[in-house]
């Protein structure tokens, strides 16, 4: 809290310390009598102290508002002038030590002077600029006591409130503030000594006193942002209160205020919280229909469309649509037994109305069919929420689906722009943007390579990644020095591996390498091809690059030895040593005979997500489940770090791989400080518990419900 003197512009004090101390009785008791009564005497000096809490702006003192007394019968004598004005003037040049000195003298030889109450005022500043409020408050307190008549009355009881806070005397802080109340004039600081009191009286856990406060304060403000900064200050006490008898006690203390309807909105959330719907309606009504804040309004009329959209949405059944016939249909399995997975926490044995349902769906890899099933499980179902597809059009279809029937829905596909088709399509799996992003991220942010070259397949997927690391290095300031490319059934690459080395025009041999790293786009088959004739023509002791095709066990036993220096990315890595993802292998491996991949993976951290936000977390409607997806940052999961955007993109911390000793290891990553400050920018819905248990029940093939 700062002092402010407003005829002299002079700071001091500017932290609330709160120093406590405990050397100044035995100091003050060495002082002769004369020095203590200067001692007491100057603590209160700048007439227009200034206390900013909670962002609260002290207003201007008005002309008046502290009321002035009638002449003094004695006129100050001229001798008592002289002293007077030479310790001011010391005191304007901020000579403290000679001012302090000066005005105590004059408090003891003219303790009945009409300057006397002045000179007390001075000392208070000059003990409050050296931080010593326990004196400051000696002087300060004289000036009530021996002068009530004194024009400082009001100054003397403002910096008071604030020496008594530093001091930790809360209560004769309030008595402070009281009396300077019954002598302000104006709205303006009857409007800021509310607010004071308000604070205080929080802090002694005195919450309807304090609301008290902050409803006499919100009436007296004259503008909307003040009553929406003091509505605000409000809130923030409301919002502290969990116990359903409190707010109770606020709702009923506070009825047709700002203060009782924001408590009748927390109410009506802890009541949706414990699904007792009609307790909730009940209390959310008023504020509907008769809103003081016409925010409270709307926020209870949402709250109540959320009541009346639940009636028709089953909150704990969940849709899966996945390939279970077809081409990925191996790849689908792997997905229904990484969400199996994820629901083993929630397990409980029988069937009760409080099971979780899982309800799949088979895409067969087609758009009219995904599209069809994301109909049914919304409308025959009731699902809340809805995993899947992971194929492109059948993703495409079915998120256009899910956007009309308002229904979150989660895809598990790499694909392109996905999320753009609605806000209520979310995607978890890596894009070929995000790979490349973080694997230029990692070579010149942390390995501090600058020069690339690339050598990719003339096709549509070596075209797109080609383009994409071209702009990712280029966006980073770094340099392309060469790009080959080579056509999609070649087997010898000798021509292309010439030209990037600068040795296909002239018939040295040794090869001219102006940069540090080559990408090659491409499958593990081809690498392994490409590998081993880059050694052949001496090009080596450069790292080579690749993507999430590389993560293959046939690629180390191809050409290990050959990619000792390789970088690649991928969504999962089933050998990592992170416990989280050792836990999950395990008990993957021990359920299914069989090591889960990047699809088992992913099946199990959305279902993971969705489930925890539908058990723990309460959601009861699509609407909340959509707003609580915003919310989620840095999951932990098994496929990484996990946040989603606004627009339902995911932010992924993907694995960063290479090889040794021919088989395929974990290289240690840390997020560049710009991305990891993106994906923490808002607050995180999680870490997440797992309490809820279920019971699996296949009803056939292709179509079954996961019971939970």
């Amino acid at each position: 809290m700062s002092w402010i003197n407003g005829k002299n512009n002079f700071l001091f004090g500017g932290q609330k310390n709160f120093l406590i101390i405990q050397c100044l009785r035995t100091k003050y008791q060495r002082l002769s009598f004369s020095f203590m009564l200067g001692t007491v005497v100057v603590v209160l000096g700048f007439t227009s102290g200034c206390y900013q809490p909670l962002g609260v702006t002290r207003p201007e003192p008005a002309t008046g508002i502290h009321p002035s007394t009638s002449s003094p019968e004695i006129p100050s004598s001229p001798e008592a002038q002289r002293q007077f004005q030479s310790a001011e003037e010391d005191f304007q040049a901020r000579r403290m030590n000679e001012a302090l000195a000066k005005f105590q003298a004059f408090a003891v030889r003219f303790p009945q002077d009409p300057l006397a109450d002045d000179a007390f005022f001075r000392i208070g500043q000059i003990y409050m600029s050296r931080d010593d409020p326990y004196l400051a408050s000696l002087a300060l307190e004289r000036i009530p006591a021996d002068f009530p008549n004194s024009n400082k009355i009001a100054e003397t009881y403002e910096l008071l409130s604030e020496i008594y806070e530093r001091l930790q005397r809360p209560e004769d802080a309030i008595f402070s503030l009281k009396r300077l109340l019954e002598l302000s004039a104006t709205r303006s600081e009857k409007g800021w000594i509310y607010r004071e009191l308000a604070v205080l009286q929080h802090n002694l856990g005195r919450d309807v006193e304090a609301l008290e406060s902050l409803e006499k304060a919100w009436s007296l403000a004259e503008s909307p942002s003040m009553r929406e900064e003091i509505q605000q200050e409000g809130e923030a006490v409301i919002e502290a209160l969990q116990d359903e008898q409190a707010l109770h006690q606020i709702v009923r203390r506070f009825a047709g205020s700002f203060a009782g309807q924001f408590a009748s909105l927390k109410l009506g959330e802890l009541y949706i919280s414990r699904h007792q719907d009609a307790q909730a309606r009940e209390v959310l009504q008023e504020v509907s229909a008769n809103p003081v804040v016409p925010s409270y309004g709307e926020e209870a009329r949402r709250i109540l469309d959320t009541l009346l959209e639940s009636a028709d949405v089953d909150r704990l059944a969940l849709g899966c649509i996945v390939p279970l016939s077809g081409e990925y249909e191996q790849y689908g399995r792997k997905i229904v037994q990484g969400i199996e997975l994820a629901a083993l926490p929630y397990l409980t044995i029988g069937d009760t109305p409080d099971d979780i349902k899982l309800i799949y769906r088979d895409s067969e890899g087609d758009p009219e069919t995904a599209r069809e099933a994301v109909r049914s499980l919304v409308q025959e179902h009731k699902v809340i929420g809805i995993i899947g597809p992971m194929e492109g059009g059948a993703s495409a279809a079915a998120a256009e689906e899910a956007q009309e029937l308002k229904v979150p829905l989660i895809t598990l596909t790499p694909q392109e722009d996905i999320p753009a088709l609605g806000g209520y399509v979310f995607r978890n799996f890596l894009t070929a943007d995000q790979q490349i992003r973080f694997l230029v991220s990692y070579t010149m942010e942390t390995l501090g390579l600058q020069r690339f070259a690339i050598l990719y397949p003339d096709d549509q997927y070596g075209k797109k990644y080609m383009n994409i690391f071209w702009d990712e290095v280029e966006a980073r300031k770094g340099l392309i020095t060469a790009a080959e490319s080579y056509s999609r059934d070649r087997t010898d690459f000798s021509t292309e591996i010439k030209k990037l080395a600068g040795i296909f025009y002239t018939e040295s041999r040794k090869p001219v390498l102006d940069f540090q790293a080559l990408f090659i786009p491409d499958t593990d088959y081809k690498v392994g091809l490409i590998a081993p004739q880059l050694a052949h023509f001496d090009v080596v002791g450069i790292y080579l690059l690749g993507t999430s095709l590389w993560n293959t066990p046939m690629l180390a036993q191809m050409a290990g030895p050959f990619l000792q220096k390789a970088l690649f990315v991928d969504g999962f890595f089933p050998q990592s040593t992170a416990p989280l993802v050792k836990s999950f292998v395990e008990t993957y491996s021990a359920k299914y005979g069989d090591e889960p991949d990047v699809w088992a993976a992913h099946g199990f951290d959305t279902a993971s997500i969705l489930l925890e936000l539908i058990v723990n977390h309460n959601v009861s409607s699509r609407a909340e489940l959509l707003d609580k997806l915003r919310q989620v940052r840095e999951y932990p999961g098994v496929t990484g770090s996990t946040s989603f955007t606004s627009g339902g993109e995911v932010n992924k911390t993907p694995f960063i791989l290479t090889i040794q000793d021919n088989r395929i290891v974990e290289v240690g990553y840390v997020l560049p400080d710009e991305t990891r400050k993106a994906m923490s920018s808002e607050a995180s819905v999680f870490p997440l518990s797992r309490s809820y248990r279920s019971e699996a029940v296949y009803q056939s093939d292709k179509n079954f419900v996961l019971k939970h």
